[in-house]
């Protein structure tokens, strides 16, 4: 996997490569990137995350509707994106989704493991075949749609899936 190109914009006050606002037109793919600041980026033109992991990112507030968001995401912050209709795949590890909009997204065979989803719209959603490990669902706003043969290891709360599709779901303790 090759590295992110160096910003242009040099760097933030906290030492991440600073691509805050831009807008991308082309898809991040196969890249290795760290430390890099994309909050209030916009993907557009079919500019997605596609086969790339990421360590460390900040995606906040970012709008990445109906694109794919794949590979390996750790210890990376969504806070407040908006990631509706997108297709999410791989592993996501440490990364906090907090009041994010997810509405209508899909992922299949996807891994959340210490996850935060705290304030999130989860309305709509197709997480089928998922991994939830020790994920905080605290304060959903809304959740519905399918989970259908996950398997959700501690963390949520059975009623926090009762607006969902829930076939074959097996829901361990921590």
């Amino acid at each position: 996997m090759g590295a992110m190109p160096e910003s242009p914009f040099g760097l933030t006050d906290e030492g991440f490569e600073d691509y805050r606002g831009t807008t991308l037109a082309e898809a991040v793919r196969y890249l290795s990137i760290e430390r890099v600041d994309l909050s209030d980026a916009l993907f557009k033109d079919g500019a997605s995350i596609n086969e790339s992991e990421a360590k460390g990112c900040k995606f906040e507030r970012i709008d990445m509707r109906n694109v794919f968001v794949r590979r390996k995401f750790d210890s990376c912050s969504f806070v407040g994106a908006k990631l509706n209709g997108a297709r999410l795949g791989g592993e996501f590890i440490g990364c906090d989704f907090s009041r994010s909009n997810l509405s209508k997204s899909f992922a299949t065979d996807c891994r959340f493991v210490n996850c935060k989803f705290a304030g999130a719209n989860l309305s709509g959603i197709h997480f089928i075949s998922c991994v939830f490990d020790g994920c905080d669902f605290t304060g959903v706003k809304v959740m519905s749609g399918s989970v259908a043969k996950s398997r959700v290891v501690g963390g949520a709360v059975p009623e926090q899936l009762q607006g969902c599709i829930t076939d074959g779901v097996v829901i361990c303790p921590a």
